[in-house]
């Protein structure tokens, strides 16, 4: 569906590696991230790795509908309380009040384009994914990596 946004047709095998290139990328920033956090055993960093863990699942489940959106809440509001930047609140809370916009893409004339609006739930959990590394005490990836310093920027 994503693909034809830009004219490409791809095979199921082509889908299937994609997604296993892009859950590999996820599972590897991570568990860097959670490794880098790793200090203490304090019962903070415990209750962060387990929100985080969270979200990373979350990222990865094939469908992510609302019964197993649920999973994010907890670390949802953990991390927006820790969020001073009031863009990324609004940002990461216009996200999770969305729902699939889809029909209205439709209608607007978006054709395919209009399959983009259907992952907002994902987009909500990407950016609290983001949030988690730059603010939850997993930084040191975002400074150790420079590549990443852009996305988790306030």
């Amino acid at each position: 569906d994503l693909f034809l946004l830009f004219g490409l047709r791809l095979s199921d095998l082509s889908h299937a590696l994609l997604l296993l290139g892009v859950n590999a990328a996820i599972v590897g920033v991570s568990v860097r991230a959670c490794l880098r956090r790793l200090g203490d055993g304090s019962q903070d960093e415990k209750l962060e790795i387990a929100l985080f863990s969270c979200v990373v699942y979350a990222m990865l489940a094939p469908r992510l509908k609302d019964y197993s959106y649920v999973i994010v809440l907890a670390p949802t509001l953990y991390i927006l309380a820790r969020t001073p930047s009031p863009r990324w609140v609004a940002a990461i809370l216009v996200l999770v009040c969305l729902n699939s916009l889809k029909s209205l893409g439709l209608k607007l004339g978006l054709g395919s384009g209009a399959v983009m609006l259907t992952y907002f739930k994902w987009y909500a959990v990407v950016l609290i994914w983001t949030r988690f590394i730059a603010k939850s005490g997993f930084s040191k990836i975002a400074k150790s990596n420079g590549s990443c310093s852009d996305l988790v920027a306030d």
